[in-house]
């Protein structure tokens, strides 16, 4: 009895720490949020789960190999081009463009669902259409881009898009229970929600805003002139955006290859899929509010959850081969593995994008090329294949996927340590790492946190730099910092650099000092 009445304690006290947790990183607007982007994870056509959906009307069924391959080739191009563009002209989208392209995207819904509907047999018209919707889906996913970044940090982007993963579940699951007319009107309506909500959001007053914007590097609001030369070029741009985005895409990338290549399987075990990408969502959400330590880049469920995960994957192919329910064990934990790599990824691209330090249009221009590249390559190698053997390019991919996040891992962990040695190295006594240690064991407390404050308005720090600052008085290398700041390496250099030459200082044992001794 005593032991009954203990766990009902227990159960109380999580759910009163949970709903704690949640009013607390719950972002403004969060419900919709979730709604829309419910709406259009459901509705944009680029999306394997929105087409299979379209399957069940046989007009549809078979004009979706033109729609599909043209629209896929033409978001790729279409993102390639903008992702140019935007690189060199540094300029961001318009707000006319963002409200014309949620126009444009209702109107293209309107008029594929008209063409299914009303079973428009015109192949000439199903790749003139793709063309528009490819414009329609890359100004759209560049509009809800923008909006996440403004509102999103990791633990709140976990939230927002683990919930609309569950929700999207929900809107297919109605998709397929639907007739015909049901369906495409649903399919309509969706789409009308995916694109009046960020209007609303992205043209409300800015008080409404969870935060200013970051300061950043890419318009040189961060850095001081005469550290200005210190700004990277394009090619050292480049390598920057995809130092720090490069491993989270791999799980969109990853998914959107093997959601292509088990298209005809996808298509017999939608329940299964649903059912993973609804509690895959769920357990991120609870994940995201149990968890107290700082999310990072680089952290556990970038290179630990994910390789374990896939690695757990192999392990079951290889055990359960002869099983008979062997294949379906498989096809269950492939989804799930997918399923939590791009719900993963797109909070991490949201984190990336709140950070500042480069534009939400060429974080998001680069993960759409990333996607429908991937699954226009997809699409083509499976039609290259027996059905036969389509889990064994499934398990190929997995292993390529599972050995790049554990190398990844041992390459991040490697740069640490060597990042650590380097600033060691620069102690400015014999006995720096002695000393180094005695005042990181200290606790970090008001104290600490008003002397870096006052430093900071001493000597003019930028927010950003105050807050690495905080970050460096709590004995944390760079490495570490641009891991939990979502920036790149060369951008969080550049910034200890600054910090160091406006205190005078040239080591981190130095910055310890100041920020803990007594002034």
């Amino acid at each position: 009895m005593h032991h009954q009445r203990g766990k009902s304690k227990e159960g109380v006290l999580t759910r009163i720490i949970l709903k704690s947790r949640l009013r607390e990183f719950w972002p403004r607007h969060g419900g919709l949020l979730a709604l829309g982007l419910a709406c259009l994870f459901s509705s944009v056509l680029i999306y394997s789960g929105v087409a299979i959906a379209f399957l069940k009307v046989p007009l549809a069924a078979s004009k979706m190999q033109i729609l599909a391959e043209t629209l896929l080739l033409a978001t790729a191009l279409m993102s390639a081009f903008f992702l140019v563009v935007r690189m060199l002209a540094r300029r961001s989208i318009p707000q006319l463009g963002c409200a014309l392209a949620s126009i444009l995207y209702i109107l293209t819904s309107v008029v594929y669902g008209y063409f299914v509907l009303f079973e428009i047999d015109q192949d000439s018209a199903y790749g003139v259409l793709a063309c528009f919707v490819a414009l329609a889906d890359v100004g759209m996913l560049l509009l809800w881009g923008k909006v996440c970044a403004e509102r999103l940090g990791i633990r709140q982007a976990l939230l927002i898009i683990g919930l609309a993963s569950v929700l999207t579940a929900a809107i297919s699951c109605l998709y397929a229970l639907l007739p015909t007319v049901g369906f495409i009107g649903l399919f309509v309506l969706v789409s009308i929600v995916a694109a009046v909500i960020p209007l609303l959001l992205q043209f409300a007053a800015h008080p409404l805003y969870d935060r200013a914007p970051q300061e950043s590097v890419e318009a040189e609001t961060d850095l001081d002139t005469e550290s200005q030369s210190q700004i990277p070029r394009l090619s050292s741009r480049i390598g920057s955006l995809l130092d720090v985005i490069l491993i989270p895409s791999l799980g969109m990338i990853a998914f959107a290859f093997v959601m292509a290549i088990m298209r005809t399987e996808f298509r017999e075990s939608q329940v299964p899929y649903l059912a993973m990408l609804a509690l895959c969502g769920l357990g991120i959400v609870v994940f995201s509010l149990v968890k107290t330590s700082r999310f990072s880049l680089t952290g556990g469920m970038q290179l630990t959850f994910l390789p374990v995960m896939a690695l757990l994957l192999l392990a079951v192919i290889a055990i359960t081969e002869n099983i008979a329910a062997g294949e379906e064990l498989t096809t269950i934990l492939t989804y799930a593995l997918y399923t939590s790599a791009v719900i993963i990824t797109l909070s991490a691209l949201c984190a990336v994008a709140h950070a500042g330090e480069f534009s939400s249009e060429v974080i998001f221009l680069a993960t759409i090329l990333a996607f429908s590249a991937a699954s226009y390559l997809g699409q083509n190698v499976a039609s290259c294949f027996d059905a036969a053997y389509i889990n064994t390019a499934v398990t190929v991919i997995t292993t390529v996927y599972a050995f790049i996040l554990v190398l990844s891992r041992y390459v991040r962990l490697h740069k640490d340590s060597s990042w650590d040695e380097i600033e060691l190295a620069q102690t400015s006594d014999g006995r720096g790492h002695m000393t180094y240690e005695a005042i990181t064991l200290q606790s970090i407390g008001s104290k600490t946190e008003d002397a870096v404050a006052q430093l900071s308005l001493r000597h003019k720090l930028t927010k950003r730099e105050e807050e690495i600052l905080m970050y460096l008085a709590e004995g944390h290398n760079g490495a570490y910092i641009a891991s939990v700041l979502f920036i790149s390496p060369n951008t969080a250099r550049t910034h200890i650099h600054n910090i160091y030459r406006k205190l005078g200082v040239s080591s981190r044992e130095e910055i310890l000092r100041l920020t803990h001794e007594p002034q």
